[in-house]
């Protein structure tokens, strides 16, 4: 197997979702390292990602951190493949405009929910920070709403690797949010991306299921 076979190291759960999507959409073998939560603080892994997140990309002598940067140098490089709308066009400004907002702005509007000990050490004061973290979340939610509503595809002008990014993030404050009801354009989104097959095999993927078949090599252990 070619050094150059792209790598990625994940976690379940996580935005790196949206790059199993789109390396299972393009359909070029890859690989894939499964990370431990406490693997993330170890010298190994803040030597290729000093932030210590997943995801981390590498392919040969590269290594890439973070979604958009990932995610713009795939459909860079594999330009043939649909990834996104034609640039210079007002559809792939609309697809830069978003791909930026969930790594901007929705992704750490989830930051006082889930890391809620980094903004404040004492306890009573947490749970405040969380139920007004989980009211600008609702308001993200209401925006992606009315922009999704009646789509199959996140975009108007169709698939692009938005949607892998939507199912990979969107996905996080069903837990706290009434989706079905409060978010009903959402919801139909979420369950259509989770028909879709590169979404489906990311999951089974995630869950342990899935480790070899397609382009998927094989899911290795950090060490």
């Amino acid at each position: 197997m070619s050094d150059q076979t792209p790598l990625l190291y994940f976690m379940p759960g996580t935005c790196a979702m949206a790059e199993i999507v789109a390396l299972d959409w393009i359909g070029e073998p890859y690989r894939l390292c499964r990370v431990q939560r406490e693997d993330r603080q170890s010298p190994a892994f803040l030597e290729m990602n000093p932030g210590g997140a997943v995801p981390v990309y590498r392919e040969g002598d590269l290594t890439i951190t973070q979604n958009a940067a990932i995610l713009s140098h795939l459909e860079d490089r594999y330009p043939d493949r649909g990834l996104a709308p034609a640039k210079g066009t007002a559809e792939r400004a609309a697809y830069y405009q978003w791909l930026s907002y969930f790594g901007a702005d929705y992704h750490p509007a989830h930051y006082p929910i889930f890391k809620t000990d980094r903004f404040h050490a004492d306890e009573s004061i947490q749970e405040q920070i969380r139920e007004h973290a989980h009211k600008g979340v609702a308001a993200h939610l209401a925006r992606l709403n009315a922009f999704v509503a009646g789509r199959d595809t996140f975009l108007p002008s169709g698939r692009s690797l938005l949607d892998g990014y939507f199912a990979a993030v969107v996905r996080w404050s069903r837990r706290f949010h009434d989706y079905e009801q409060d978010f009903p354009e959402v919801h139909r989104l979420l369950n259509v991306l989770d028909e879709w097959e590169p979404v489906r095999r990311a999951k089974q993927i995630e869950a342990g299921e899935l480790t070899e078949g397609g382009a998927l090599q094989g899911v290795e252990a950090f060490a």
